[in-house]
């Protein structure tokens, strides 16, 4: 049996209750799941909480790189509690810097799997990585 990793849930928006009636009507409901929804790994960070207080240069983690746990990443799962920087490097690509508040969620091509993370800001950070290396 193989090791899967499974995300899926729902995006909702619908108008704030305003009174105890029905009105106003009407929301929308994203279902969302990976690609595929079963995305096998063979390697991973396990969960891991970060403290990071790094305020003006990029650090990296630990978890994902050339010599880390998964060297690979097929899925990145990010959640930060303060606005964060966050530099991604892909394979042979050039890093790519998002700044970021809660939830980053990252699925890349095959071929194009996630080789390092790097943070820059202060705060906590929950991390997940997977992938075949």
């Amino acid at each position: 049996m193989s090791n899967v990793v499974n995300c899926a849930g729902t995006i909702t928006a619908e108008p704030q209750a305003v009174t105890d009636g029905s009105f106003p009507a009407g929301s929308t409901s994203l279902p969302f799941t990976l690609n595929p929804p079963d995305k096998p790994f063979a390697v991973d960070t396990g969960r891991q909480l970060l403290n990071v207080n790094s305020p003006n240069a990029f650090t990296a983690f630990a978890g994902v790189g050339a010599d880390a746990a998964v060297t690979q990443a097929s899925f990145l799962y990010i959640r930060v509690n303060q606005s964060m920087k966050v530099r991604i490097t892909q394979n042979g690509q050039t890093p790519a810097v998002s700044l970021i508040r809660g939830l980053f969620i990252l699925e890349p091509d095959t071929g194009d799997e996630v080789t390092l993370v790097e943070f820059e800001g202060a705060g906590q950070v929950e991390l997940y990585a997977s992938g075949q290396q």
